[in-house]
C-alpha cells in the first residue's frame, strides 16, 4: 500500500435549494441508486436513500478538476452553482477539488 499526502482543496457548499430542485433530485435518487453500480455511471459518494425525499444526512461528495468542466449528468443549472461557489473560494486558475454537498437549514450567525 502506498500513503501519500495530497493536499486538494475542500470545498463545503451548504446548498437545501439544489437539493429542493425536483432535477437535482431526480439525478441524486439515479446516481445513489444500486443499478447505477451495475451500469456504465459511475456511483457517487452520498448517504442519501434513493427514493426518499433529501434529508440533512444526503450528502454528495465530489471530485472537481475545474480545468476539465464536467462529464457529470447533473442538472446544468447546478453545475453552474456548484462552479461559481469554488471559483469564489479559489478564483479563476481553479485547481482539482473536493466539493462536499450539505442539505442543511441555513444557520444565522
Amino acid at each position: 500500500m502506498e500513503v501519500q499526502r495530497d493536499p486538494v482543496p475542500l470545498i463545503r457548499i451548504n446548498c437545501p435549494e439544489l437539493y429542493a430542485s425536483g432535477a437535482f433530485q431526480s439525478w441524486l435518487n439515479r446516481v445513489a441508486s444500486p443499478d447505477c453500480a451495475k451500469s456504465r455511471m459511475i456511483p457517487t459518494a452520498t448517504w442519501h436513500v434513493p427514493g426518499e425525499r433529501p434529508s440533512e444526512v444526503s450528502d454528495v461528495f465530489m471530485v472537481v478538476d475545474g480545468a476539465d468542466g464536467s462529464d457529470s449528468d447533473m442538472p446544468c443549472f447546478c453545475w453552474d452553482r456548484i462552479q461559481s461557489a469554488i471559483r469564489a473560494i479559489l478564483g479563476d486558475a481553479c485547481p482539482e477539488c473536493v466539493v462536499w454537498l450539505t442539505n442543511l437549514e441555513a444557520t444565522e450567525e
